[in-house]
């Protein structure tokens, strides 16, 4: 993850994933959005349009922390069938002392690991080559 701690853009708005938003990330591709024209992304590109620009893209919304890694190089315990991670870090109240390094870009930003996070945060660190 060292790799991902460089400059990175972020995009913050006050409104907290839903069930469905989280459900509809990891459906890549299959279009949860297309009959609700209230809805970003309805029209098929959506998130995968950040891998224009990153490898490693993650988003901190409520309780929740999600690391895509979709080539396994950035996240060790990253797979072909999981290639990432999703942490209810709501549960987990000393995980920034575990990694002060991998968190800090978040909470320079509000997020207080290990408690809600009253709204969403993308942070699509720049890819270096």
């Amino acid at each position: 993850m060292r790799s991902q701690l460089g400059p990175a853009l972020i995009i913050k708005n006050d409104a907290v994933f839903t069930p469905e938003d989280f459900d509809a990330i990891h459906d890549i591709g299959v279009g949860h959005k297309s009959n609700d024209s209230s809805k970003i992304g309805r029209f098929g590109v959506g998130f995968n349009s950040v891998y224009h620009i990153t490898d490693c893209p993650s988003i901190v919304s409520a309780g929740k922390l999600l690391i895509f890694d979709p080539s396994t190089e950035n996240i060790d315990i990253a797979s072909a069938g999981s290639p990432g991670l999703m942490l209810e870090h709501i549960n987990l109240p000393n995980i920034s002392t575990q990694f002060p390094e991998q968190l800090k870009p978040y909470e320079a930003y509000g997020v207080k690991f290990g408690q809600h996070y009253n709204g969403t945060l993308f942070r699509l660190p720049l890819r270096q080559t």
